[in-house]
């Protein structure tokens, strides 16, 4: 016996739109990623500061670069309180969405960093 017209209508729109549907997903088991042999000499605090992307007090110029990368541009001061000391700044350009930014190393270690205030991006 054939189907009154709308309801046959309803199934056959029911139908397609089953069929069009999004097939159900199912999440694909995490794959662990292998650790970065070059973090491995670093402490647990100053890896995770790496994988954020964070410059922090302490690291040294290894851990800066894995962090930030090469820097545009190095200043080498010497320390006028301390004989033989010397300091680099360490400059980085304003990227996509962020300030311009310095570190400051004294020894080979983070003394300090900070945004660079006035500097935009080119």
């Amino acid at each position: 016996m054939p189907l009154p017209l709308p309801r046959a209508l309803a199934l056959a729109l029911a139908l397609l739109a089953l069929s069009c549907a999004a097939p159900a997903r199912v999440a694909a088991p995490a794959v662990p990623t292998p650790p970065d042999p070059r973090l491995a000499r670093f402490p647990p605090a100053i890896q995770a500061a790496i994988r954020e992307r964070r410059v922090v007090g302490g690291m040294d110029a290894e851990a800066v670069r894995l962090a930030w990368g090469e820097p545009a541009a190095v200043e080498r001061t010497p320390s006028v309180a301390a004989p033989g000391l010397w300091y680099e700044r360490w400059s980085y350009g304003a990227g996509p969405g962020g300030p311009a930014r310095a570190v400051w190393l004294a020894e080979g270690r983070v003394v300090d960093v900070a945004e660079v205030a006035g500097a935009t991006e080119p």
